[in-house]
């Protein structure tokens, strides 16, 4: 008897343990994920807090909506803002459909390619565009489709 009940005890113990190893890491559900390019890599969470603005657009080559997006935001006359694009469709699409919009205007552009749909799962994506902004750490909001990124920006 007294074998069974430190076999249960062990048990929980391991159990409760595990728990709090789990939940002590950062449960921040963006702290896995990796923007990499020629330089380095950084993780979004540092990104969203290192960054007062943050524009991220999931978006597909093939979609027209997210031209139009991405043909507003070339359009943006701002410094101040750092933008992830993020998409799972072919690098080299990408890389083609990216080579006629001008970014620099802009802060800093990101490209993120998902062809693993990590960050898909992550930010929980349904449709395409999505577009997520962060303002000095905090989602500040999440549109989904086409709309003026003039007015989102301003909407603080």
């Amino acid at each position: 008897m007294f074998a069974l009940i430190m076999v249960i005890f062990i048990a929980v113990g391991i159990v409760f343990i595990s728990i709090k190893l789990i939940n002590g890491k950062n449960n921040d559900k963006y702290a896995n994920l990796y923007i990499y390019n020629n330089r380095d890599s950084i993780s979004l969470a540092s990104q969203i807090v290192d960054n007062e603005h943050l524009l991220i657009l999931y978006f597909h080559p093939e979609c027209d909506f997210c031209h139009g997006e991405l043909n507003l935001l070339s359009k943006l006359k701002t410094d101040n803002l750092v933008v992830d694009l993020v998409s799972y469709a072919h690098k080299n699409d990408i890389d083609s459909m990216l080579q006629t919009v001008n970014f620099q205007s802009l802060k800093e552009v990101n490209i993120i390619y998902d062809s693993s749909y990590v960050w898909n799962e992550v930010l929980n994506i349904v449709t395409i565009p999505t577009t997520f902004y962060f303002n000095k750490g905090h989602l500040k909001q999440k549109r989904i489709g086409y709309f003026d990124l003039k007015v989102l920006l301003n909407e603080e």
